[in-house]
């Protein structure tokens, strides 16, 4: 064990160099599609869970565990851009939210979703949806609202500020806001150099369109003071930038329940090994994950601030 920890820090560790001695130079670059609508492109992103994107979505699951008030069967959640549905299900199988339901531009994707929750005789629901302007949902009226791995999608910061809007306007008072998203690192050879070795997965597991999505997603990625200026500065809400130290690869913003500043309230994970998300071959890596996001930044931006 201590020898896969080893070599797992090796193969990182110049990254993590380059990463801190280097000043931002790498310009965004947009996705050329910012819509998922290909049928081999949707089932590939349909096998995420085994992928080191699983990883994302149990930093997020564990953060809304830890800070969310309230989580059980009379809550609801809604899952923006929720591709084919995994991180919403994981939503009800892991955090028992009783009503969750997805939202997603691409009709594939909200296909792909609907079958998967079918097989698992899930009660999550599915819709064809923007993000920025859910017309169909009440104000105040989910006590979660996510919006995962979908930031680099949109293709300015202002359509940014418009999702969040979007996201406090359909969440409870009380309720919880979370994003999450890719980091763009400072420059072209580490991006490259990073996409490769995580790309060695997706290649193992026949995903070449997964992996082309997964590169022109780290050139459209924000950096994490991009990240913080979609922040709508109507907000009533306390929010916290959590970025991991040293290669920081996923980033979290946490919109807490009004008039509150804690971010958390409980420790630990709300699964058990049996029904982790996290794939087994990639538990060293959510191990060193976590390590990062403990020792990483956990900025507060005040309402207005």
């Amino acid at each position: 064990m201590l020898d896969n920890v080893m070599a797992s820090l090796l193969r990182f560790f110049p990254l993590v160099l380059r990463q801190q001695i280097s000043r931002q130079s790498l310009p965004r670059t947009p996705e050329p599609d910012e819509v998922m609508t290909g049928e081999e492109n949707v089932a590939q992103y349909d096998q995420m869970n085994q992928t080191h994107l699983a990883l994302s979505y149990a930093a997020a699951l564990r953060t809304v565990h830890r800070a969310a008030a309230t989580r059980g069967r009379e809550d609801r959640a809604l899952d923006l851009g929720c591709g084919p549905g995994h991180f919403t299900l994981h939503l009800e199988a892991c955090l028992k939210y009783g009503k969750t339901e997805g939202v997603d531009l691409s009709e594939p994707m909200i296909g792909a979703a609907t079958e998967n929750a079918r097989r698992v005789k899930s009660a999550a629901r599915f819709r064809v949806g923007d993000a920025a302007d859910v017309n169909d949902a009440g104000s105040s009226h989910y006590s979660l609202v996510c919006f995962n791995q979908s930031a680099h999608h949109m293709p300015d910061l202002a359509f940014v500020e418009r999702v969040l809007t979007e996201m406090e306007r359909v969440a409870k008072p009380d309720g919880l806001i979370i994003v999450t998203d890719l980091v763009r690192l400072k420059t072209a050879p580490l991006t490259e150099r990073y996409v490769y070795l995580i790309g060695e997965d997706y290649h193992d597991l026949g995903l070449p369109d997964f992996f082309e999505d997964f590169h022109n997603s780290m050139y459209a990625a924000w950096t994490p003071d991009e990240l913080r200026e979609a922040i709508p500065t109507t907000t009533k809400r306390y929010w916290r930038h959590l970025v991991p130290s040293g290669l920081p690869t996923i980033q979290i913003l946490v919109g807490l329940p009004e008039g509150r500043s804690k971010l958390y309230l409980r420790s630990g994970v709300p699964w058990t090994a049996e029904n982790s998300p996290v794939p087994r071959h990639l538990r060293l890596e959510w191990n060193l994950l976590q390590a990062t996001l403990a020792l990483g930044s956990k900025r507060a931006i005040p309402p207005g601030g």
